[in-house]
């Protein structure tokens, strides 16, 4: 059976030039060319996948995981002039000022970096990737298949139900849930380089949702305040927050021990419904802003262990910078899945 592939071509409209980082000002690596370069890999196997548009997310599916406030300082965005990109620069501390979500100057207290800018576009690009994970979330419900892939950009694991950051503005794969969550609990694994915090933070004191995250240790890397293994959860969700961080460095063999030893059986403890994979490529060893050593066979041997679990599966595309390969890879991690459920 083919993998049902949810994208909107809505989701390109969005293109920042440059961000702010350790590095400085640099190109944005967050652009509309991994989308092209992974549905061009995509298309290149029609035999195994297929390429579905999603319908317009309604707004309460968005409400359900982030503020009111959120979503009035993104429409605010889009009276803003084309091609014009604001960057908060002024991040107050929270318990001193009073927020606005009508005044773009106030971006700065619903943000945490410098990368994360708005347009005009913002909306549209970030509001059509959520509907991409909505309606895969639709067909995995509807029991039409036990794997859907979301393409997802710009991607979401990094926002909250309050703020926005590290590229992302919409939590997608929070938005998946939403949907899976009428049905049964979910487990949401993240494999990307980075510490998800945002889908930590949304589910803290849940015990509905597991939540799994393999990333570079936040001592050295981005998010940096979150991701240690001590953050477990709290009140009924304590517990139901497991986080493994790793060594800069870090190959597959030493990607895949933790898997299967630490976090599958974790799952498999917790037994869900329903599995969401946050698939970050960023985890590859010609990453331009990343450091761990992951072949492209190593996306086939992760997906394939995650495959195994009997519980059907969203995959909601996070990061991964290094274009040539992008498409390759995630295409391999979901041969993987596929091989992997067709054993279990």
């Amino acid at each position: 059976m083919k993998i049902p592939v949810y994208f909107h071509e809505n989701q390109l409209a969005f293109h920042p030039p440059y961000e702010w980082d350790k590095r400085g000002y640099a190109p944005h690596p967050e652009n509309p060319e991994r989308v092209r370069a992974i549905l061009s890999a995509l298309e290149e196997a029609p035999e195994d996948f297929e390429l579905r548009q999603p319908g317009e997310i309604p707004i309460h599916a968005l409400q359900q995981v982030h503020s009111s406030d959120l979503l009035r300082l993104y429409h605010l965005a889009e009276e803003m002039p084309e091609e014009e990109f604001f960057f908060p620069t002024f991040f107050p501390k929270h318990h001193q000022k009073k927020s606005d979500p009508d005044n773009i100057h106030h971006a700065g207290f619903y943000c945490f970096d410098t990368s994360t800018p708005l347009s005009r576009d913002t909306f549209t690009a970030a509001g059509w990737s959520a509907a991409s994970a909505h309606a895969a979330a639709e067909c995995l419900a509807s029991g039409e298949t036990a794997l859907a892939y979301a393409l997802t950009r710009p991607p979401g694991h990094h926002a909250d139900r309050t703020y926005f950051g590290g590229y992302c503005y919409f939590n997608n794969a929070a938005v998946g849930a939403t949907v899976l969550l009428r049905q049964g609990t979910v487990c949401i694994v993240d494999i990307d380089f980075h510490h998800g915090d945002g889908t930590q933070s949304i589910y803290y004191y849940d015990n509905h949702v597991l939540t799994c995250s393999l990333h570079a240790h936040p001592r050295e890397h981005f998010p940096y305040f979150s991701g240690h293994p001590d953050e477990i959860g709290l009140g009924a969700g304590e517990g139901f927050n497991l986080n493994v961080a790793l060594e800069s460095g870090t190959g597959g063999d030493e990607f895949m021990q933790a898997l299967t030893e630490i976090v599958i059986p974790r799952i498999r403890a917790f037994d869900p419904m329903w599995l969401i994979i946050g698939a970050g490529m960023d985890t590859y060893k010609y990453d331009p802003i990343c450091d761990f050593q992951l072949e492209t066979d190593d996306y086939r041997r992760i997906g394939h262990a995650l495959g195994e679990l009997p519980y059907p599966t969203l995959v909601v595309q996070e990061g991964g910078y290094y274009i040539p390969d992008l498409g390759h890879n995630i295409k391999t991690l979901l041969y993987g899945l596929r091989e992997g459920k067709a054993t279990s």
